[in-house]
């Protein structure tokens, strides 16, 4: 028998915590106009783009801890404060 009340790792149960997601969703649709198939679209991409943001961060971060060049290091560095603080 298939139930919904698995547990994740928070201790919420799947079907609560869905429920949950849901009526978040359809909150935003609401105030923003739009079909909650739409804000879900949005909200996948907006996830695909940090995701993508923090892999090159971290490939940068390497890449600055392992630079053997003080030059290097610098221009690196100064990247990843561009990262972070914008500019």
């Amino acid at each position: 028998m298939v139930t919904s009340d698995l547990r994740c790792d928070d201790g919420i149960s799947s079907g609560r915590n869905s429920a949950m997601v849901a009526a978040q969703v359809r909150t935003l649709a609401k105030a923003r106009r739009l079909s909650a198939n739409r804000v879900l679209l949005e909200l996948f991409e907006t996830g695909i783009e940090a995701e993508r943001r923090k892999q090159e961060f971290f490939d940068l971060a390497e890449r600055f801890r392992s630079a053997t060049d003080s030059k290097e290091a610098k221009r690196l560095g100064d990247q990843m404060g561009r990262m972070i603080f914008g500019g």
